[in-house]
């Protein structure tokens, strides 16, 4: 009977082991199923750590925002959004080095938005007086741009800041070429379009091609560009861009050429001091000369 007895205590102890031998196994190698199961529970659960980052990010509070964003990719570590935004909570908080780290992984993941990333980049290393580094990633950003003027002026000031005056000046050119026209608003609108979209599809291909042949400009005939126009003639960054590019002209003794631009400066801007100051300075120097 003794016997009996424990052979039936047996049989359920190795049951009792059996049962946790098969759950073990199937924890460890995880199949397909059990994997479908689990992952939408760990995506929404990683979606809500990282959207309270967002909220500590946005009242700068950059150590509760790094840490909820850590707390999300140990669970999603391919969660872009988490990704970027650990990135701009270590760039906020001064933690550059961390922050290229964390963009430069971002950027290995193929993002939808490369520009953005570049562009932080860009401004880490300007501010931590990396000229060169800073003007290549400005000039990447305006290659993935959209809206490429800002990257340019960026780069542009840069350059000048150096004596790199050829540089600068056809980067402020690039700028006012780039300029939110109607034109380059709706080419913006198609690129933002393209980004989007699979480059396998039709779409996309009919998209490029419509801005690679620049045929989206026979479509504005239906817009008003009167706004635009306006804007554009009261543009205090275009006039900006203007002065500087007369600036740099004058650094080169093109005087003539200055003048241009500087009084296209001060046509948008009548109070704009700098470029009156240079402006009297080039005619200063027109009468030096004469």
């Amino acid at each position: 009977m003794r016997s009996t007895e424990n052979k039936i205590i047996s049989i359920a102890i190795y049951s009792v082991w059996g049962i946790l031998i098969i759950f073990g196994v199937l924890t460890l190698i995880q199949p397909a199923w059990l994997k479908e199961l689990s992952e939408p529970g760990k995506d929404v659960e990683a979606r809500s750590i990282s959207d309270k980052g967002d909220n500590f990010l946005k009242n700068k509070q950059y150590p509760s925002a790094i840490s909820n964003y850590i707390q999300a990719l140990k669970i999603v570590p391919d969660l872009k959004k988490a990704i970027a935004n650990l990135g701009i909570a270590y760039q906020k908080s001064g933690q550059y080095s961390k922050a290229i780290i964390v963009f430069n992984r971002l950027l290995e993941m193929d993002p939808e938005y490369p520009d953005i990333i570049y562009f932080n980049l860009a401004n880490i290393y300007e501010n931590t007086g990396k000229t060169d580094e800073a003007i290549k990633y400005y000039l990447l950003a305006a290659d993935a741009s959209a809206n490429p003027e800002d990257d340019y002026q960026r780069a542009g000031r840069l350059y000048m800041e150096n004596n790199n005056l050829d540089k600068a000046i056809a980067c402020f050119i690039k700028a006012v070429d780039n300029k939110r026209t109607i034109e380059n608003a709706y080419k913006s609108m198609l690129i933002v379009q393209e980004q989007s979209i699979s480059d396998t599809t039709q779409e996309y291909r009919q998209i490029s091609t419509e801005i690679e042949s620049e045929s989206y400009k026979n479509n504005l005939s239906g817009y008003d560009a009167s706004i635009y126009n306006y804007l554009l003639a009261h543009d205090i960054n275009l006039a900006k861009t203007y002065n500087n590019i007369g600036y740099c002209l004058a650094l080169q003794k093109n005087y003539e050429e200055s003048i241009q631009y500087l009084k296209s400066a001060i046509q948008i801007d009548p109070s704009f001091k700098d470029a009156k100051n240079n402006l009297r300075a080039v005619e200063g120097f027109i009468e030096k000369e004469k």
